[in-house]
């Protein structure tokens, strides 16, 4: 293998990264319709917290404070994006236009 061909690699499984986060952004933003709807809260640290274990049981080659670190990015992105549904919600409540 040459590092062209590893680089190669990488930028593959970026690629596939990458979808896969966008996959987890759209249904993370349908999920914070569905608790918008039903009147949970956005946040459920209990979920988030099983989460980051599960992840720390599968690093594989990563460290476990590694795949947390990454995890808690990928959720506080979550929250946001769930945090945005909320203030459309209410902008569209008020008739604001976005």
């Amino acid at each position: 293998m040459t590092l062209e061909q590893k680089r190669r690699d990488i930028d593959e499984l970026d690629t596939e990264i990458l979808t896969l986060l966008n996959r987890r952004a759209e249904i993370v933003r349908e999920l914070g319709q569905i608790k918008l709807r039903s009147g949970l809260p956005l946040v459920d640290w209990s979920r988030e917290a099983e989460i980051i274990r599960r992840v720390g049981d599968h690093a594989g080659a990563l460290r476990d404070d590694s795949a947390n670190r990454i995890y808690r990015a990928i959720l506080r992105e979550s929250r946001q994006i769930e945090l945005e549904l909320t203030q459309n919600s209410q902008a569209s409540s008020l008739g604001i236009a976005e």
